[in-house]
């Protein structure tokens, strides 16, 4: 008899555990399946705007970037995404290259743009600045931000009222770069179509500013640049095609570790290189 009972114990525990897998198996999968549905629509918003600042607006309105529907950051890694500019500019994403882009700015950079004084960092889309406000008021750094959605721009002007930062409506496809040494562009291109990514380096290269530190992702073999509608996000490898960069005059690291998130850098380039690469690019 107490075998039997103990059998039957034993049968109804493992049928519960396999209807608790099931249901949480079910869960996950509908939050998925609403993932995804939120993702298109919201896609599908941002593809029927007609300019860019439309575009950013819209996703900065809807907190599209802050939602975990993309990369499903929260189910793998814990964390929720605690930046509207999305989880590449979340804390927990951040603190490895804040360091790597502190160490630059205090040695190298220096050397490089031959800094006397403060070093002028245009950061351009800037998003909510989050992650680099220790930066940005860091002695010796002078910090000057702008991005193409006049809300945020608002909102961080009368966060930073009385604080000696510049902060401006700015759409880097068009408007004239204000005085840098450095264009930090990081987390953009892999949102803009590739006129748009030309457009911006033309743009820069037109410009004053002697030097640009920009995302880029080192990527495996047989790995190719997918063009998209400007607002939707791809990786970028700036050394393959349509590109065709040369190597950087040095990268950082901008990931974290053991989280599953693919290995990339910022990628520092001249002026003048990226002057011979767009010429390279339109010769074919």
């Amino acid at each position: 008899m107490g075998l039997a009972k103990d059998y039957d114990a034993a049968r109804r525990a493992w049928r519960e555990a396999g209807f608790a897998g099931l249901a949480a198996a079910l869960r996950g999968r509908i939050e998925t399946i609403a993932r995804k549905r939120r993702l298109r629509r919201e896609l599908g918003e941002i593809r029927r705007k007609d300019s860019l600042q439309d575009k950013f607006s819209t996703i900065y309105a809807g907190q599209f970037w802050q939602d975990d529907k993309y990369q499903g950051v929260a189910a793998r890694t814990g964390k929720g995404i605690d930046s509207v500019s999305g989880s590449g500019s979340s804390s927990w994403y951040t603190p490895i290259y804040v360091e790597e882009l502190r160490r630059f700015l205090s040695g190298p950079a220096r050397e490089i743009v031959g800094a006397d004084g403060d070093i002028r960092i245009f950061d351009a889309p800037c998003g909510d600045m989050q992650w680099i406000e220790p930066i940005a008021f860091a002695p010796g750094i002078r910090y000057s931000g702008g991005d193409i959605v006049p809300d945020l721009m608002a909102a961080l002007q009368r966060k930073y009222a009385g604080r000696d930062v510049d902060l401006l409506v700015f759409d880097i496809t068009r408007d004239a770069f204000v005085e840098a040494d450095i264009w930090h562009v990081r987390d953009c291109h892999i949102h803009l179509s590739f006129d748009n990514i030309v457009r911006s380096l033309e743009n820069f290269a037109a410009s004053t500013v002697p030097y640009v530190l920009m995302t880029t992702y080192p990527t495996e073999d047989g790995f190719t640049n997918k063009d998209i509608f400007d607002g939707n996000f791809r990786r970028l490898d700036f050394r393959k095609a349509p590109f065709g960069f040369d190597a950087p005059i040095l990268s950082l690291r901008d990931y974290p570790d053991d989280m599953g998130f693919p290995p990339r850098h910022m990628a520092l380039y001249s002026r003048e290189m990226i002057r011979t690469y767009l010429d390279r690019m339109k010769r074919g």
